[in-house]
């Protein structure tokens, strides 16, 4: 378009001369008012009512009339007859409809590009030396109202939505450049920095609803191209970087959803600062907008056009589109996480009651639920991780356990990770908020520390919420356990070796397979993950908080031992290669040690989870009596070449972390986390003195309440405490390095020292200048057993498939896949027959004793 170029025009007076005649057309009134009249026109071709029918009511976003208060003859005319005039009003006697055709598909395009693109140039995308002066243009207020009914009547008429049905959907569409540039440079990228507070202010509500609608116009298309629907309309002469924009909707729907998380989290709008009204209202205008379902359509597209290949997602013979829209796809879940951390969109619905759940009559049955929306992206999250999950875990119990996943299985899965961490975490805070009344802060304003009072649990309103938080924090815990195993397995190959290795460690790793970057941010998933887990196990954790029961079936050892293997692995060094850590290894290294910590010390301050943990932390048996009598180092060589050696890992979960959090000590000082080494040790001492002391007390014959008291509920007692110890410990125990002798210690607990120099007799001979452990473990702890009820009754409230390697995402939800009840137990529900067989092996003993605790009658 020309006046698209006008800003590059160049060439002397006659150039400037041409841009200012061209300048002064387009900014007389007359001109402006048929631009905004021709706008206006497209939102009723759309369906949007004008102000004299809905004022403001249905989803109408513009303002007709807004220079001068005067619409088009035309289009009231259009308006009030739901027909679409294509060159002149019909014969007065003719009132039947026409329907849109192919001719007619321009006509939107051209309108926004003589308007909102134009106007756009002139205010905002000066990049090749100043636009011509325009007057008259309308201000930014009614752009932004334009931009924002404009981008809602594209989304419409490309559902099929317009006129109240005088449009219908096309059997083919083309994307064509001008509705990706619209969606570039009209309503993602807000201006705030070119006005004034009072205007950005005014403007922001708009730009947020174009946002949203801009999100829903990219799905649609990326939709249609999978449909088959979808011609791409991009000359073989265009730019690369124009056929990158115009030539992937994929790539627009990823350019999209990263530019609505920079507008809300732009700083001048001030989202982060908004009162508990005010946030209501703005998570209200995104759910009217259909955020929340665009976001999940958004997800359900993108894994599928993973699963069928990259070719699904870009032409034919186009390596650059290919790699372009692969790449899109896989970001897309981390920008949906990006999009969840700012805490604008409610995942519980509006009604405490109903709690995420909305009751719908879907094919005749009744007491069936669907979850829709925020939640129902979650839900989609969660399914996607647990495929994951189970792809994984085969990879690692294979043949072929010795080669590891494909990277970009492992940097996919990083990234859905961050999506269901990002939502669990919504989700939690916001039924603490619900739990605790209106005189609680906002969720996003709230500190990661409980708030408020005492462990009443949630109300009974918010268990739907629960039982999607646990089955959240679940699948998100068994994926970056998996995660976490795979890239310890990575790190610790040797450097160089083919197929093996980092480019974490060294900068001569030719033949890496992940680089620091994807090593960083799985490694700090896992953090995140176990920081989570923390959280939601707090005791006092008002309305988030999950029974015991729902904290273990997320198998918290696994965790525990997959990110302390993560921590402590690290390339075998020697005379050729030694071990080096950069600064941004270090510091992922240093999360997971303070992640560790967190979940460490939270857990066992739940009463009846401390005996569990106790077990986990105790001092193997083999090695127990040579602790005693100081005769461990040889023990410990034959223990540890036993951890690394599946045919000697322990039968059970008893001390399945010992060997891993004794090297977590050293890594975590030699790192200088020191309130992380400090924790860790304390705890392990802690457990030490206690089993010590319980075994004091056997045998001696006492019992009762002496007995009970020493347990596990010391351990529990420690932990409660744990918070202000590690403080104190930070300042006590500074150098844990455990191959220097120990600061002076104020204070000092009794028997500590005693304790690390046995800590130092079990570990291997300190390596040159670093006194680090490598523990090198080829399986993960047993998984603990989960009842039966606890394993099913999520799935069936959230009506999502039972079968956890299910990759069917077809469908803009999970509720629309019209899944069927196991006809055993009918609480679990699958997509079709394929998912149920596949899962009956798995389901069987679950679906006997469900059946048997509900009664064959059961839903």
């Amino acid at each position: 378009m020309a006046v698209r170029r006008t800003p590059s025009l160049s060439g002397g007076v006659s150039a400037a001369a041409a841009a200012q005649a061209l300048g002064s057309v387009l900014g007389h009134p007359d001109v402006v008012a048929l631009q905004v009249a021709l706008l206006e026109r497209l939102m009723v071709h759309a369906g949007v009512p004008l102000p004299s029918e809905g004022d403001g009511a249905g989803g109408g976003n513009f303002t007709g009339g807004s220079r001068g208060g005067h619409t088009w003859a035309l289009t009231r005319f259009e308006a009030r007859h739901g027909a679409f005039v294509a060159e002149a009003p019909p014969n007065s006697q003719d009132r039947r409809p026409r329907r849109s055709s192919d001719a007619d598909a321009p006509f939107p395009f051209h309108v926004v590009q003589v308007s909102l693109i134009w106007w756009r140039v002139i205010f905002f995308d000066v990049e090749n030396g100043s636009p011509p002066p325009v007057l008259g243009l309308p201000t930014p207020l009614e752009q932004a109202r334009l931009a924002a009914g404009t981008a809602e009547a594209l989304c419409r008429l490309w559902r099929g939505q317009g006129l109240r049905g005088a449009f219908g959907p096309s059997g083919q569409v083309t994307w064509r450049s001008g509705l990706a540039e619209f969606m570039r440079c009209t309503f993602l990228e807000a201006p705030v920095e070119s006005l004034s507070e009072a205007a950005v202010h005014d403007c922001t509500p708009y730009w947020v609803e174009a946002g949203c609608w801009g999100v829903a116009l990219a799905v649609e298309a990326l939709a249609a191209q999978l449909e088959g629907r979808l011609v791409i309309d991009v000359p073989a002469s265009a730019h690369p970087e124009g056929k990158l924009e115009h030539g992937s909707p994929a790539h627009s729907l990823q350019y999209s959803l990263k530019s609505m998380e920079e507008l809300l989290n732009n700083p001048r709008l001030g989202f982060r600062s908004l009162g508990a009204a005010s946030r209501e209202e703005l998570s209200g205008r995104l759910q009217r907008c259909g955020l929340g379902a665009s976001l999940d359509r958004a997800l359900r597209l993108a894994f599928t056009s993973l699963d069928r290949g990259v070719a699904a997602v870009a032409p034919t013979g186009s390596e650059v589109l290919t790699a372009a829209s692969a790449r899109a796809c896989t970001l897309i879940p981390y920008f949906v996480g990006r999009i969840l951390r700012t805490g604008l969109l409610s995942v519980l619905s509006p009604s405490a009651g109903d709690g995420t759940a909305t009751a719908a009559a879907e094919g005749g049955q009744r007491g069936r639920q669907a979850v829709a929306g925020t939640a129902g992206m979650l839900v989609t999250a969660v399914k996607r991780a647990r495929a994951l999950t189970a792809l994984l875990e085969g990879l690692a119990a294979s043949a072929a356990a010795t080669r590891s996943p494909a990277p970009e299985v492992l940097e996919s899965g990083a990234k859905v990770l961050y999506c269901v961490l990002w939502g669990a975490r919504a989700l939690r805070l916001q039924m603490r908020e619900r739990a605790a009344g209106p005189a609680a802060a906002p969720a996003s304003a709230c500190s990661e520390p409980a708030c408020g009072g005492g462990g009443e649990g949630p109300a009974a309103g918010l268990e739907p919420g629960r039982g999607l938080l646990a089955l959240a924090l679940r699948s998100a815990c068994g994926l970056g356990t998996q995660l976490a195993f795979a890239v310890s397995f990575l790190m610790r190959q040797p450097v160089g070796a083919a197929g093996g290795g980092t480019g974490a460690h060294a900068a001569s790793s030719p033949n890496s397979t992940l680089g620091t970057l994807e090593v960083r941010f799985a490694a700090g998933c896992t953090a995140f993950c176990l920081d989570q887990l923390a959280a939601t196990g707090r005791p006092d954790a008002l309305g988030g908080s999950l029974t015991a029961q729902q904290l273990l079936a997320c198998q918290p050892h696994r965790l525990l031992a997959a990110a302390a293997a993560m921590l402590c692995a690290a390339p075998a060094s020697g005379p050729s290669h030694t071990l080096q850590l950069n600064a941004e290894v270090r510091g992922m290294k240093r999360a997971l040690a303070q992640g560790l910590t967190s979940a460490l010390v939270t857990l066992p301050a739940r009463p009846e989870l401390s005996d569990r943990i106790q077990a986990w932390l105790e001092l193997p048996q083999p090695l127990t009596a040579a602790f005693a009598s100081g005769r461990a180092g040889r023990q410990a060589t034959r223990w540890a070449a036993r951890v690394g050696d599946d045919r000697g890992a322990p039968p059970t979960d008893h001390s399945c972390l010992f060997a891993l959090l004794q090297a977590a000590v050293t890594w975590a000082a030699a790192l200088e986390a020191h309130s992380a080494s400090s924790g860790i040790l304390a705890l392990l001492y802690s457990v030490s003195r206690v089993a010590r002391e319980a075994r004091g007390r056997g045998s001696s014959g006492s019992s009762g309440e002496s007995g009970a008291s020493g347990g596990g509920g010391t351990l529990q007692q420690v932990a409660a405490s744990m918070m202000e110890d590690i403080k104190c410990a930070h300042d006590l125990i500074r150098e844990v390095d455990l191959d220097c002798e120990l600061p002076p210690i104020v204070e000092q607990p009794p028997g500590v020292k005693d304790f690390v120099e046995g800590l130092r007799a079990l570990d291997h001979p300190a390596q040159e200048g670093l006194f680090l452990m490598t523990v090198l473990i080829n399986s993960l702890p047993p998984p603990l057993a989960v009842p039966a009820m606890e394993e099913t009754a999520p799935l069936g409230r959230l009506r999502m498939c039972g079968n956890p390697r299910c990759v069917n995402f077809s469908g803009a939800c999970e509720a629309e896949l019209g899944l069927r009840q196991c006809a055993g137990c009918r609480v679990v529900r699958y997509c079709g027959a394929a998912c149920q067989r596949a899962d009956w092996q798995q389901h069987r003993a679950a679906c006997a004793d469900v059946k048997a605790a509900t009664g064959a009658g059961a839903t």
